[in-house]
C-alpha cells in the first residue's frame, strides 16, 4: 500500500509541482481503482471498496499523510490499530524508502 501511496505522490509532483493531500489523491480515479484493488486482492470481502479522503481504508489499520506546508515533503504512516502493546506502523516519505517500527521494547 505505501508503494502504491509513494507512486502517486510522485507521480503527482512531476505532473503538479508538489505533493498532494490524501484527498487530492483519493480523488484521483487510478489511484484509488489501484488502490482499491491492491486492497481487494489482499481482503477478497472488500471488493465493493471506494477509496476516499476517510483514512481509514483498512478495517483495524489508518493511514496518516502529513504534507509539509510548502507541499515539498510528506510523511506517511500506515498504522496498525489492533496492534496495541507495541503499535506496528510502517513509515515512508517523499524518499520512497519504506521503513517498519514498533514501540522500543518490541520485536520487529
Amino acid at each position: 500500500m505505501l508503494r502504491v501511496i509513494n507512486t502517486e505522490e510522485a507521480s503527482f509532483k512531476h505532473e503538479i509541482g508538489r505533493y498532494g493531500s490524501w484527498e487530492e489523491l483519493a480523488g484521483r480515479e487510478k489511484f484509488a481503482n489501484r488502490l482499491a484493488n491492491l486492497i481487494t486482492e489482499a481482503y477478497p470481502r472488500l471488493r465493493n471498496l471506494k477509496i476516499s479522503a476517510n483514512l481509514k481504508v483498512l478495517p483495524g489499520w489508518r493511514v496518516r499523510l502529513n504534507l509539509s506546508g510548502d507541499s515539498k515533503s510528506y510523511d506517511l504512516r500506515f498504522e496498525d490499530l489492533s496492534d496495541e502493546k507495541c503499535g506496528y506502523a510502517a513509515l515512508s516519505d517523499e524518499s520512497g524508502v519504506i521503513r517498519q517500527s514498533k514501540a522500543i521494547d518490541c520485536e520487529i
